[in-house]
């Protein structure tokens, strides 16, 4: 009779602490660190064989630009990638066009390739923005910022078979 009590009596006390429960209901927004986007396409556009070399300058019309989005504060490592020559689309003919490329970044949070400066591009470490200061007092709106990478340069094209050319130029982002 003792231990029916007791079995009633710790029972009782299970389903008292558990009536007593309570919650929050939680809900949050998560934003991405960081991206990458390619505003302009690098692009040299119709050739002809034998025109020699061939320049896209830092603000061409023709250069290549990525965005890159992040907190203000945040620092990144960037890595371009890029092939030492375009070549054939057709894998059978055999023609190489020697490729040669220059980079500049902008972080003052504008496009504008004239506040922009060199880089190599080989594991750069760049402030998102040129001010990385940010007070506690600034919303979360004004904590994120774009920063710009510029990619510029010249082929030099001799006698190779007509035809599409091609290559990839990759960019690495990695937070600090």
């Amino acid at each position: 009779m003792t231990k029916k009590i007791l079995h009633i009596t710790l029972f009782s006390l299970v389903l008292i602490n558990t009536a007593y429960a309570q919650f929050i209901d939680i809900q949050i927004t998560i934003e991405p660190e960081l991206s990458a986007t390619v505003v302009n396409d690098f692009n040299f556009g119709q050739l002809a064989a034998n025109s020699g070399e061939v320049l896209i300058e830092l603000g061409s019309p023709s250069m290549g630009v990525f965005s890159i989005s992040g907190f203000k504060n945040q620092r990144v490592y960037l890595d371009v990638d890029y092939p030492e020559a375009l070549i054939h689309q057709d894998p059978l003919v055999n023609g190489k066009i020697p490729l040669t490329i220059n980079l500049a970044a902008n972080n003052t949070g504008e496009d504008d390739y004239r506040s922009s400066f060199p880089i190599d591009g080989k594991n750069t470490l760049i402030n998102i923005h040129a001010s990385s200061e940010v007070s506690p007092s600034e919303n979360s709106q004004n904590i994120w910022e774009v920063m710009y990478v510029y990619v510029y340069g010249s082929l030099n094209i001799g006698n190779i078979p007509n035809g599409t050319y091609l290559g990839d130029i990759y960019l690495s982002v990695v937070y600090d």
